[in-house]
This record gives structure tokens, C-alpha cells and sequence, in this order.
């Protein structure tokens, strides 16, 4: 893969979904399809960076000749149980590689921001925010006069202080001017001030994203932690007698709180995995009791999961079925971020 042209879906999984010419079938979100090579699809210029020494493009390059030989392996393996170490690295190097996954990031820094701006939106949000803030970490402030003593005045002054007998009626009016000054606090300003930070951050998180989603590759194309939390999940191989798709996301998990999702993150509640890893094969991972997979539902849960595309077999013309099922479970996902960041800030 090393060079300019960058493939986050590598064509070694690809290729499992091709004709003998290397040709793929293409959905895209817009309705468009097309067939074209797997040379052509799945990515963009310098999408990890740099080429060379010590960049990300290198490391997941010289990565993928070790995860290459599993690919074939599992695919060349009769169907049934798989190793779940191999299983697990798999799915965690497809799926932490893709555009979906860094798309997915600068998304949710995009909800956390909005939900800020949401709690600092006019004056009595502002008021309100501090001081349950202050209510509710007490310590915060303690801890800043202490640190402000100890520095102006030495930790004996400090130690006195703590034992003097009308210290806590001390921090009791400390608190209630503090609460006091909120109340006379020019909201408006604060305000105008915080929009102009969240927007100056809003600017940079695509190029934030992008960095960390290099930085990541770099240090780990297979991250070991991500990679463990699989492993405990126990994995077989499933044919399918119908063509499957193959979403941009790659893979897909079903949590029990939200149903189908994308692998952005691995949650507690996540109860089984699937990654389509051939035409007619699917990688299936599960904790509990293994699911019943149909062609069609493997299919459709890889639409679902997608961002942009999906591919198939140029011998499949019927994709645009799948085309209403695009992207949902990424909005699923995202509505559910936002949820709990507003739970958690409420």
C-alpha cells in the first residue's frame, strides 16, 4: 500500500469480493453504481500521511504482511470454529483502519462541542452550569486555596489555617460569594467568549482527527487493548450460499442497548461481531450463544453500518436494495453519543 494512493480497505480483502480482473461492484450513498477495480475504491491520497520511514502509511504497510496470511488462512480454512486470537486480530485491524472509524471521531467531537455551547447558550444556562458545577465539585475550589497558601505563605501557614476554628465558617462564606458572584456574572460575555473558543476548536477537528487517526495507526495498526476485549469472544466462519456485501465500515456489532452498530468502539454490551471476509463467508464472533445469520441480514447490517459505500461482486446488480438502509446505524450511534453527553452534563 505504501505511497501516495492509500487504501483504507485493503485490497487484500478486496480481493475476495472481486471477479478474476479485479473488478468490484460499487454503491454509493447518492444511488450511483458503477463497477471498477479494487485499485480504484476504498481510498484516498496520503489518507495516513507521508510515505516513509516511521509514518503511519509504513507501519500499517508492513503490517499488513502479517495480517494478510491470516486473511487467507481463514479463508482457505473449512468452515467453523476459528482461532480466536487470529479472529480477533482481524476484525480489529479492518476495522480501526477504515475512513469511517476517523469520520466517526471528528463527529463525535462535534456533539460534545454542541453540547457545551448548549449548557453556556445564554445567561441563566451559564448561571445555572456554574454552580451546580461549584455544588457539586466543592473540592476544586478548596484545593485552589489551598495550592494559593501553601504558595503565598508556606505549608505551617497552611497547616494553620486548616486547624483554625472558624475555617469552615470560612469556606461556608467563600462559597457563598462565590455563588453570589455567579449571580452578578455578565453572562453575555462569557457567552460570546466561550461560542468563539468552541467555534475556533470546531475548525480544527477534522485536522485533529486525522492527526490522532495517523498517531494511532503509528503506534499500533492491530491495537492490543481492542484486540483482547475480542478475543474474548468465541469465533467461527460462516458460508453463505448468496453474495454478501462489504460495507466501508467493514465490520459490525450488535449491542443489546442499541441493536446494530459500527465497530467504532467496543461497549460492555456488545454481544456479538460479524465481518464479511468473502463473497460468500462471513467472520461471526460472539459472547454468549451464537447468532443465526441469513446472507440477508449480514448484508443488510453491513449497509446499515456503512458510511458512503458498499462493494460486491460485479455479478450482483440488485445492491440498490440495500441503498435505504445506508448510514443508519452511524446515526444511531451518534444520536446515542448525544444523549448521554447531554444525561451527563444535566
Amino acid at each position: 500500500m505504501a505511497g501516495t494512493r492509500q487504501h483504507f480497505i485493503p485490497r487484500m480483502l478486496l480481493r475476495y469480493f472481486a471477479d478474476t480482473r479485479e473488478q468490484v461492484r460499487v454503491l454509493h450513498r447518492n444511488g450511483h453504481s458503477f463497477v471498477t477495480t479494487i485499485r480504484n475504491i476504498a481510498l484516498e491520497n496520503e489518507f495516513y500521511g507521508k510515505s516513509g520511514p516511521d509514518s503511519a502509511d509504513e507501519a500499517i504497510t508492513q503490517e499488513e504482511f502479517r495480517i494478510g496470511p491470516m486473511l487467507q488462512l481463514v479463508n482457505a480454512a473449512p468452515e467453523g470454529t476459528i482461532d480466536n486470537t487470529i479472529a480477533a486480530e482481524l476484525i480489529t485491524h479492518f476495522t480501526v483502519r477504515v475512513r469511517g472509524m476517523r469520520t466517526f471521531m471528528s463527529q463525535a467531537a462535534h456533539v460534545a462541542i454542541d453540547e457545551i455551547n448548549r449548557q453556556f447558550s445564554d445567561s441563566d444556562s451559564i448561571r445555572s452550569t456554574m454552580s451546580s458545577y461549584i455544588q457539586n465539585n466543592p473540592g476544586i475550589i478548596i484545593e485552589e486555596l489551598h495550592n494559593k497558601v501553601r504558595e503565598q505563605y508556606g505549608s505551617t501557614a497552611l497547616t494553620q489555617l486548616l486547624q483554625h476554628p472558624q475555617y469552615p465558617i470560612f469556606l461556608e462564606l467563600l462559597f457563598k460569594s462565590a455563588q453570589q458572584m455567579i449571580g452578578n456574572l455578565d453572562a453575555a460575555a462569557v457567552t460570546t467568549d466561550i461560542q468563539k473558543t468552541l467555534a475556533y476548536f470546531q475548525s480544527k477537528i477534522s485536522e485533529v482527527a486525522k492527526q490522532s487517526h495517523e498517531k494511532a495507526i503509528l503506534s499500533g495498526p492491530t491495537p492490543k487493548q481492542r484486540t483482547e476485549i475480542l478475543a474474548g469472544f468465541t469465533f467461527a466462519t460462516q458460508n453463505s450460499t448468496h453474495d454478501l456485501i462489504l460495507g466501508d465500515s467493514v465490520g459490525w456489532g450488535l449491542r443489546s442497548s442499541v441493536g446494530i452498530t459500527p465497530l467504532y468502539s467496543l461497549e460492555d454490551d456488545l454481544q456479538m461481531i460479524a465481518m464479511p471476509i468473502s463473497r460468500t463467508r462471513t467472520l461471526v464472533g460472539w459472547r454468549n450463544e451464537r447468532p443465526d445469520l441469513s446472507s440477508e441480514v449480514i448484508s443488510k447490517a453491513s449497509a446499515y453500518t456503512c458510511e458512503d459505500f458498499v462493494i460486491a461482486h460485479p455479478d450482483v446488480a440488485d445492491l440498490a436494495q440495500f441503498r435505504d438502509e445506508f448510514g443508519k446505524g452511524r446515526a444511531v450511534a451518534l444520536a446515542t453519543l448525544a444523549a448521554e453527553a447531554s444525561k451527563s452534563n444535566s
